[in-house]
């Protein structure tokens, strides 16, 4: 079993040499570096452990000065860390598309197409480009896009919300007005017809 698996690895070595170019450990380092920084590995915990096992196993290949074999695990490495990042970069896209569609359609319905048309056509404009480079699998330039698009949504959101709220209050206070009026109104109606009944008693004849 153990002879199979060693056979296994070398075969997967060998093939991924064949297909793969040339690759440093910095290229590594800087893709890991990527999957890291987006968080990827809660997609494919597993997939990133095995990955790591193999980073390990190149870095004591290097102390041990092993280089055709350090040579051949780095080109595995690579396919490793390029297939985990193509599988879940387009899991992340999605979840932050997900999020961007709340806010965009909290704002649609507070009108802000209405209250700040310009600011909310751009927003959507950038959430349009942003949906075009990610089905392009331009997953970096698309999560640029995404992010600035949600920004602007949540801005054109908040600035109607606050246009909104500013006009509700405007009108809450012309309604206040309007009450106080229509009290003072009766109490002056109710004052005149009390001294309307007060003259009338004194006119009648004793």
């Amino acid at each position: 079993m153990k002879t199979f698996r060693v056979l296994l690895i070398f075969f997967i070595i060998f093939f991924s040499c064949k297909t793969l170019g040339k690759v440093t450990i910095e290229d590594i380092d800087a893709l890991k570096e990527k999957i890291l920084k987006y968080n990827l590995i809660i997609y494919a915990q597993d997939d990133y452990n095995e990955t790591e096992e193999i980073y390990n196993e190149y870095k004591e290949l290097i102390e041990a000065k092993k280089n055709m074999h350090a040579k051949s695990t780095l080109k595995l490495l690579a396919k490793q860390y390029n297939m985990i990042f193509d599988d879940t970069m387009p899991l992340y896209t999605q979840d932050v598309n997900n999020k961007i569609v709340n806010i965009k359609t909290l704002a649609k319905e507070i009108k802000a197409n209405v209250a700040v048309k310009e600011k909310y056509q751009e927003a959507l404009n950038t959430y349009d480009e942003a949906l075009k480079q990610n089905k392009e699998k331009n997953f970096e330039t698309a999560l640029d896009l995404f992010n600035k698009a949600n920004e602007m949504f949540n801005s054109v959101y908040e600035e109607t919300k606050v246009k909104k709220d500013k006009t509700n209050n405007s009108i809450n206070d012309v309604t206040s007005e309007i009450e106080e009026l229509k009290k003072a109104v009766t109490e002056f109606e109710k004052q005149l017809t009390d001294e309307q009944k007060l003259d009338n008693n004194k006119e009648q004849p004793k």
